[in-house]
């Protein structure tokens, strides 16, 4: 659609492990990055590599119950948090870690990293009274508000505090601002 989808090494020579040589795209270190959450990429590059795949990002509310669970949890896998259950800023932390590091951590669905290593984009704009409005006419599926400036991201990073890190928090961010903890 014309937007930007992820910064290349041309563009964030330290952070980025995506090459271009002026015709094609690879990975810079395939043998660290083939099971690292991949970063610096915009939700115009989420969307479209979801759908390349013929798939789609998920709205806000379903990547929430994918985290929660029926059980409402805070984090994905209970009531309080657990440094060995999620990469966060506690310890110190310094960057991503292989996808299955916190096997403990997972989802009531077994889905990893719902909370921590990296945030996830969602496909729903940000409206920061968008779910006070739902109270008043709850849907079981909401699909967040039809336009805004900034897009919803989810789940806290490596980079963030614990209290980011929960099921239930949201941020926000221009759909064309990368981030190396997104």
């Amino acid at each position: 659609q014309g937007q930007p989808c992820a910064l290349t090494a041309i563009e964030d020579t330290d952070r980025s492990y995506i090459a271009f040589d002026g015709t094609s795209y690879s990975v810079r270190n395939p043998e660290f990055q083939s099971n690292h959450p991949i970063t610096l990429v915009t939700w115009w590059g989420a969307e479209e590599y979801c759908r390349t795949l013929n798939r789609r990002l998920p709205t806000e509310a379903e990547w929430e119950r994918a985290a929660r669970g029926s059980q409402n949890y805070i984090y994905p896998w209970g009531f309080e948090f657990d440094t060995a259950k999620a990469m966060s800023s506690v310890p110190q932390a310094t960057g991503t870690v292989p996808v299955n590091s916190y096997p403990n951590g997972t989802s009531p669905y077994g889905i990893y990293n719902m909370a921590g290593n990296v945030s996830e984009w969602v496909s729903d704009w940000y409206q920061s009274d968008y779910y006070t409005q739902q109270l008043n006419a709850p849907e079981p599926n909401p699909k967040g508000p039809i336009s805004g400036a900034d897009k919803v991201y989810r789940g806290g990073s490596w980079d963030t505090a614990p209290l980011f890190l929960r099921s239930v928090h949201r941020l926000s961010q221009a759909p064309g601002q990368p981030g190396a903890s997104i």
